[in-house]
């Protein structure tokens, strides 16, 4: 999948944080010639289990036949089993991940085994 469009997805507990986030994914996506379809914000912490913005990236992200970006995959979930479950989501729906900070792709295998380990190190910070 040739990544033309992205979603952008930033989680944080404080505004402060949410635009660092934003800013900085819009920078990557800048370097990388992506257009942004949409730049979703969800400011509460990532063991939250319903993620009505998480669900709007993905219908966006489908629409558009954009990938979502988060800054690392913590972002996602700190719980392993919600951000793994999150991740098949996608798969399923064709919707492709890509973790700035840790180089994960969901439609590479080596990068899915690779995002599951990162997901169960995000739950012991």
């Amino acid at each position: 999948m040739d990544i033309k469009n992205v979603v952008l997805l930033c989680r944080s507990e404080t505004h402060e944080q949410l635009i660092i986030q934003r800013n900085h994914l819009l920078k990557i996506a800048e370097e990388n010639n992506w257009q942004v379809v949409a730049v979703i914000m969800e400011k509460h912490k990532g063991r939250y289990r319903r993620r009505f913005r998480l669900r709007l990236a993905m219908n966006l992200a489908q629409r558009h036949r954009a990938a979502i970006l988060v800054g690392d995959v913590s972002r996602l979930s700190r719980n392993p089993s919600i951000a793994i479950e999150y991740a098949k989501q996608l798969r399923h729906r064709n919707i492709k991940l890509i973790s700035a900070k840790d180089d994960v792709k969901t439609d590479q295998v080596n990068s899915i085994l690779q995002y599951e380990m990162l997901a169960k190190l995000a739950s012991m910070v």
